[in-house]
């Protein structure tokens, strides 16, 4: 699955709360509730993508290329 559909700054909490709270769910689950790739759940739940300093760079207008 290629990572079509842009996420928002909640979405990607929740999929960290629901990783967090059920490590059993697996990145395929979520890739398909999300319709994001494994890859960006993985970055997700790492704290590679989609953190605060994202978020806060983007309420600043930079990154919005």
């Amino acid at each position: 699955m290629t990572n079509k559909k842009k996420l928002t700054f909640e979405q990607a909490e929740e999929i960290r709360y629901a990783y967090k709270m059920n490590p059993k769910i697996s990145y395929r689950d979520l890739e398909e509730i999300y319709g994001v790739s494994k890859t960006l759940i993985g970055e997700i739940i790492n704290n590679k993508a989609y953190t605060e300093e994202d978020k806060e760079s983007e309420a600043k207008g930079f990154g919005t290329w």
